[in-house]
């Protein structure tokens, strides 16, 4: 059984996940398995994603900020989330929402052939 650690801190949780994650694949075993008589919340507090004055992965030091526009086309991130029906094997969007930033704007433009230059 994965224990309850919505009291823990961030650290003690992402280490309670690596441990139960470890033993999983060391034992190969099938669970932890999502189950649909619960309900899940989920956190977005990826440390690595840049939101200042461009949209850009930070890889920290040696590699530092990698800027993400150029790589998307301009496209925005994408954050879906969805159920897989257990009869058809079809995916159903349950939400689904773009981030944009003004980072994306001139490559978004030039991919559509807005840029002259």
């Amino acid at each position: 059984e994965v224990a309850d650690t919505t009291e823990w801190s961030v650290a003690a949780r992402m280490k309670a996940r690596k441990k139960a994650f470890n033993s999983v694949s060391a034992n190969k075993e099938n669970l932890p398995q999502f189950a649909i008589d619960k309900e899940y919340t989920f956190e977005f507090y990826d440390h690595m994603l840049d939101f200042g004055d461009e949209l850009a992965l930070n890889m920290g030091y040696p590699i530092g900020k990698i800027g993400l526009a150029q790589a998307t086309d301009g496209q925005p991130l994408k954050l879906t989330s969805a159920h897989k029906d257990p009869v058809t094997g079809e995916l159903d969007s349950l939400w689904s929402f773009d981030i944009f930033h003004e980072s994306l704007f001139p490559y978004a433009e030039s991919a559509l052939g807005g840029d002259e230059n």
